[in-house]
This record gives structure tokens, sequence and C-alpha cells, in this order.
């Protein structure tokens, strides 16, 4: 991710870059300071989770970047842990002192703290509940996963949070989320981090270039379409060479949080052409 030429002035400032480390205090876990924002970033977008693709992959909850253009939405997706026995704890945007800090996401043994923003689809605002590891087999949790057409090994039923009425907001601090960590999520962010895997990363170098996810053009709002993929995207199209898995409509599930409307259609992402 490209920092914006404001986050590039505040890691070269000194003075300004006091406020970040005091967000660091305030939050008491170990923020990135990769981005620093003065705009907050816009709600979390409502889109259904796509089929997963196959046994084996996690969810990954879609969330919002920054770079030197605005705000961009990096779609949910389906990706292979790096090694079993890991689960994804995602990054979040956390406001402190005017300014909105990115906290970059990590794999790691447990769920740390993300700033109680309610991804959904297990990612309720603490921990997972989407499925869990039994040595190295993991298992699901059918109330937060769309299996599609996939046979899954190892599946359970357990129910998860309740619907949160009206919009969701995407950052933590006045104005959104406002809950702290607990000393389970503070010594998960102390436990080994491993860092995005390449599909990950793929999959973000496709949303900086794609024109559709970019806050200024969907004004917020990326299509349902487009908000979640079954595979990661890549720029040259989906990872692995086949299309995204469409899927067709049905009816929310009873848990489902107030962003996972209907599902819509997965279409083939467009090919964007490379910024210059």
């Amino acid at each position: 991710m490209r920092p914006s030429h404001f986050a590039m002035f505040l890691l070269a400032t000194p003075l300004v870059l006091s406020p970040i480390r005091d967000a660091q205090a305030q939050i008491g876990i170990d923020i990135g300071i990769g981005e620093a924002i003065v705009t907050a970033p816009p709600p979390l977008p409502v889109y259904e989770q796509p089929p997963m693709p196959a046994d084996g992959t996690m969810w990954i909850p879609g969330s919002w970047s920054h770079d030197s253009n605005g705000y961009y939405w990096v779609p949910g997706t389906w990706v292979e842990p790096p090694s079993p026995g890991v689960y994804w704890t995602p990054g979040y945007w956390g406001l402190r002192d005017g300014l909105y800090v990115f906290s970059s996401g990590y794999w790691g043994p447990t769920v740390g703290y993300y700033g109680g923003i309610n991804y959904g689809y297990g990612y309720d605002g603490s921990g997972y509940q989407g499925g869990e590891w039994h040595g190295r087999e993991f298992s699901y949790n059918r109330s937060a996963t769309n299996f599609g057409g996939v046979p899954v090994k190892n599946a359970y039923d357990r129910p998860i949070g309740g619907a949160r009425p009206g919009l969701r907001p995407s950052f933590n601090g006045h104005g959104g989320e406002a809950t702290q960590p607990s000393p389970q999520e503070q010594a998960a962010s102390r436990q080994g981090r491993v860092p995005p895997t390449p599909q990950q990363m793929q999959h973000q170098q496709s949303a900086v270039q794609s024109q559709e996810l970019r806050a200024t053009v969907n004004g917020g709002h990326p299509a349902a379409n487009t908000a979640a993929t079954s595979r990661p995207r890549t720029v040259n199209g989906p990872l692995g060479g086949g299309q995204p898995q469409a899927h067709p409509a049905a009816a929310e599930r009873p848990q489902a949080p107030p962003h996972e409307a209907a599902p819509q259609h997965q279409e083939a992402p467009r090919q964007e052409a490379p910024r210059p």
C-alpha cells in the first residue's frame, strides 16, 4: 500500500508524530504507523459473503485502505492460511488526537484486538466466531460461513452475535466504536505475528488499481458484486486463473449482521490500467 503524501509528511515531522505515539499509549497495544489521515474512512459497505472456493480456506473481511488518492475498498475474500493453527486479526483504523491511524492485520495463534469493528461473518468486534482449529484441522461454524457447494470435512453449529441496527463504523474512537483491548487481546498482540500472505498482498495491489473500489468513485459504497470475492484478486485477474464463483440469490441468513444483504452474483473483476 502506498503511503499518502500527508502520511509521508507526518513520518518526516517529529512534532507531528507525537500524537501517533500518544495513540499507541491510549490504545494500549502496538499499532502500525504506516498511515495517519485527517479524514475518517467511510462506513462498512453492505455485502454478502461469497461462497468459499475450497475446504481449508479462511475468510478475510473487507476493509478500507488509503493511499495518496484517498480511501479505497479492499474486498473481503477467502484465502489459504500461511500454516495450520493461525487466525487472522483484521487491520483497523483508530482515531486519536484528530488523526486516523491504521493498524495492519496479521496472522497469529489467537485473534488480537481489531478496534471492536463489527466486520461480520464471525468478526463481530472481538475474537472470531467463524471457526476454530483442532490440531491441523480447521472446523467451520455454519452460522458464519457460506459453503456454497463445497463439501466441508469439519463443521459445527454455534450462534453468533446478533445484528446491530444502522450503519457500522469502520474505525475506533469518537464517532466510531468505543471499545478498548482486553488483557487477552493485549497479550495476543505480543505473540508471534505473521504478515499477510502473498495472496493477500496481490489482492490488495489489485484493489489499489481498481477505480470502482475508490471512495471518490463509488461514494463510499462499493457495488455488492465488487465488495467481496470468492478468490483473491490479482492485477491480471483472479488468483489461480479461474473466475470467481457465482452464487444464486438467497434469503438473508438469520444471524447475518446488517451489511450481509441478499447475495449478489459474483463477477470477474475488471482489469484496470496501471497507474502512471
